[in-house]
């Protein structure tokens, strides 16, 4: 992966708003202590994190060269702060936890405020529209092309990606574990069953895997992806 990547986790009981002064504590350390541009500084979010990402964006919009928040939506934020920044929204057609009407909606507002802004929404998809998007070669691509220069986002040239990437883009290993959460409660699972996800990898392919139910110590399910005739996946 072309990236440093950094995933902070956490409660939003209290909203966004209260969370921002550590996220940009946060980011200020990780460009201190590792070798970031901090020109190309890329924020994305899913859910949840989808609406944190418009959340930050719209409080401290120097700080980014792009955003992708996927499956989420703008909560009274201040979309004309986020006019300088490259938005590629994600949305699945079929989403009952964040109806799909809401980043339309959003997507809009930034264009109406002329911003850089577009949204895919994908027809059969529901809440987990981060499987397909963040499989997705060209966003990868569409991020490196955007930097800041004297405070705005500038467009350069796309540069290649490595081919070990690209590779990796669908593999069953993180498709299952992505997806895994969304299906495990609403689906009457066997103990060592195995089971075909309500998706497909970037190869249009169907993912499968074993489950076990771990009770030694915190219960939950192990995943072990498994190709269509039930061997494990390389």
């Amino acid at each position: 992966m072309p990236f440093v990547l950094v995933s902070p986790r956490g409660t939003m009981r209290r909203g966004w708003g209260n969370a921002l002064p550590m996220l940009n504590a946060m980011l200020d350390e990780i460009i201190a202590k590792y070798k970031i541009d901090p020109d190309r500084v890329y924020l994305t979010g899913q859910s949840l994190g989808g609406i944190g990402t418009y959340a930050w964006c719209s409080a401290n919009p120097e700080r980014f060269a792009a955003a992708v928040p996927i499956c989420g939506n703008a909560r009274n934020q201040n979309l004309d702060q986020m006019r300088g920044i490259p938005v590629w929204a994600f949305h699945g057609a079929k989403d009952a936890a964040v109806p799909v009407g809401l980043a339309v909606t959003t997507v809009d507002a930034l264009k109406q405020a002329s911003g850089d802004a577009q949204l895919t929404i994908y027809p059969e998809v529901d809440h987990a529209s981060w499987v397909p998007a963040y499989n997705t070669p060209e966003l990868y691509a569409w991020m490196l092309r955007h930097r800041r220069d004297e405070g705005k986002v500038i467009e350069g040239p796309e540069e290649a990606l490595p081919q070990a990437f690209l590779d990796d883009l669908g593999f069953e290993r993180l498709c299952v574990a992505l997806a895994f959460d969304d299906v495990k409660s609403a689906t009457n699972l066997a103990e060592g069953m195995t089971f075909s996800l309500p998706l497909k990898n970037a190869t249009s392919r169907p993912i499968r895997a074993a489950l076990t139910w771990d009770t030694a110590t915190n219960p939950a399910w192990t995943v072990t992806p498994t190709d269509s005739t039930g061997q494990l996946a390389n």
